[in-house]
């Protein structure tokens, strides 16, 4: 059963492009630094039965890159931008939310 709500979806990239695109020019109020807003992502599910409504990242690319395998020069780019972006794993529970562009706080 398809769960993506199309009205949606369309929002939250938008959203999501705009909010990243105004922090990479806004200096963070504390440490007077801009943040390094070089991508991000969001999930938007139905509180009751925890569908997937909209998901999204930016910036965005092209699946069909993928499709028969990346060639040697597109691997060693996304390898290298795999290394230079901070990853965090952790887990959200329902109500909890992080701000787009803002991270942890």
């Amino acid at each position: 059963m398809l769960n993506i709500d199309a009205g949606l979806q369309s929002a939250l990239d938008g959203i999501l492009k705009s909010d990243i695109l105004h922090d990479r020019t806004v200096p963070d109020p504390r440490s007077g630094v801009l943040p390094k807003a070089i991508n991000g992502a969001a999930v938007v599910l139905d509180v009751n039965n925890g569908a997937v409504l909209a998901m999204s990242s930016y910036p965005s690319y092209n699946l069909s890159s993928f499709v028969n395998g990346l060639s040697t020069p597109s691997s060693s780019i996304c390898s290298r931008s795999a290394r230079s972006t901070t990853t965090r794993s952790r887990s959200l529970h329902p109500g909890q939310h992080v701000q787009v562009g803002h991270g942890d706080r």
